[in-house]
């Protein structure tokens, strides 16, 4: 989770060459595309992680789990739990 691969890559470490056909293959198994099923997966080990260790800073954490931008961690976490990290108490 904390290495940044594109759908490409993906497709080829789990046996397929075609990335489009892996791509639908992974939405209709999942119920969504994969980016957005990392970003959750991404968010779970986020909360696993501040639970574990809840001195260090978002920044740091975001970090652990695969963000190198606190920007784009900060946007996905409002997507998926409806706040900005900020605002949430852990």
């Amino acid at each position: 989770l904390n290495t940044e691969y594109n759908i490409n890559e993906i497709a080829q470490i789990v046996g397929y060459d075609n990335a489009l056909y892996f791509s639908r293959m992974f939405k209709s198994l999942m119920g969504s595309n994969m980016v957005d099923y990392l970003h959750l997966l991404r968010m779970r080990k986020f909360k696993e992680y501040v639970a574990e260790h809840g001195d260090m800073p978002i920044k740091d954490v975001a970090k652990k789990v695969g963000y190198n931008s606190y920007k784009t961690f900060s946007r996905q976490y409002k997507k998926i739990f409806g706040t900005l990290p900020s605002n949430k108490i852990f």
